[in-house]
């Protein structure tokens, strides 16, 4: 029997018509959305999804007082630091205004962690230090054992005051934390669906960076996962440097999109009354927000890391999500 092609049209406007209101429903349970993909999604290589992520991931939490070894030279050498500058220092170091837990309660999954070791404790750190590392990890550890379908990239890409013995006493405190869910180092991505990490019951991807540290299998190192930096605070010149980076990027492994405006001192002093997130935050989300929406099925950015990602109710997050259901559309 014959189909008119009034009645397929028709056949098809319904079908995306229940696929949207699905998709919808998805989204509103973002803390579950890798379980909550449909099978075809899961599936598909882990480098090759729409993946939100948040820069310096736990900086919510940063302490004024506090003056990090990686502090640009402006702030180190200004000792004592007057009241009202610690201020304007809280205000352009914050990056994010939510916990790791309600980061991953919306969808977050790839974490841009910085360590400074103080007194044999483990900081992280972003200018300023911020809170004490392992009970955050625990707290992700807690998380994934609640949701076993749920993966998360953990990215340790700067670490402070750290020789080789204090490398191997952090990593093991790591691999403490997260034992019998490490996913260990693969060269070959092709089979690292989500599928194939719940069967083997792996659920952390950690990228270790520093070269100096000791290479175990439990870690990724940094060129497994490139993360260009745009290093601009113009929005055009960021879109055109992330489009150029993911269109020449390798399509086998992992890749992290930087989008995210980065102030210089001058920029900062110019608008000493404003914020990070005022002044080039929420613009900068906005475009990135219509920028997902418009990238071909060829063109994948894999991990987006922002700032700020809990901007207008989660919209970051929820628009990258929601762009892995279009590569299952073109499937079909």
């Amino acid at each position: 029997m014959e189909i008119s092609s009034k009645g397929n049209e028709t056949f098809h406007n319904h079908r995306r018509k229940t696929d949207d209101t699905q998709n919808e429903d998805l989204l509103k349970d973002l803390e579950s959305w890798m379980t909550n993909l449909p099978l075809s999604l899961r599936s598909i290589p882990l480098h090759n999804l729409y993946i939100p992520g948040s820069h310096d991931s736990f900086s919510y939490d940063l302490q004024k007082n506090a003056v990090g070894p990686d502090a640009p030279f402006y702030v180190s050498c200004l000792s004592p630091i007057p009241c009202y500058i610690k201020n304007v220092f809280l205000r352009w170091f914050t990056t994010q205004n939510t916990s790791v837990y309600e980061q991953l309660m919306h969808g977050i999954r790839y974490f841009d962690i910085r360590v400074a070791v103080k007194n044999n404790k483990f900081y992280f750190v972003h200018a300023l230090l911020g809170s004490q590392l392992p009970p955050l990890l625990m707290e992700m550890r807690k998380f994934l054992d609640d949701h076993p379908g749920e993966v998360v990239l953990l990215d340790f890409q700067h670490l402070f005051g750290f020789d080789s013995a204090i490398h191997l006493l952090f990593m093991n405190i790591i691999k403490h934390i997260f034992s019998g869910i490490i996913c260990p180092f693969y060269e070959d991505l092709n089979s690292l669906t989500l599928s194939f990490l719940l069967e083997h019951k792996y659920q952390v991807i950690i990228v270790y960076r520093p070269t100096t540290a000791p290479c175990l299998p439990e870690f990724w190192p940094s060129s497994s996962l490139p993360n260009p930096w745009p290093n601009t605070v113009d929005i055009p010149y960021m879109v055109s440097f992330l489009n150029e980076k993911i269109n020449a990027r390798n399509k086998n492994i992992f890749f992290v999109s930087q989008c995210v405006l980065t102030p210089t001192l001058g920029y900062i002093v110019k608008n000493v009354t404003s914020s990070l997130e005022r002044k080039l935050c929420r613009p900068c989300n906005n475009a990135v927000g219509s920028w997902v929406t418009t990238l071909s099925d060829t063109f994948s950015p894999n991990i987006i890391m922002t700032d700020f990602v809990d901007q207008d109710n989660w919209e970051i997050p929820k628009a990258i999500v929601h762009r892995n259901y279009k590569l299952m559309e073109n499937e079909c």
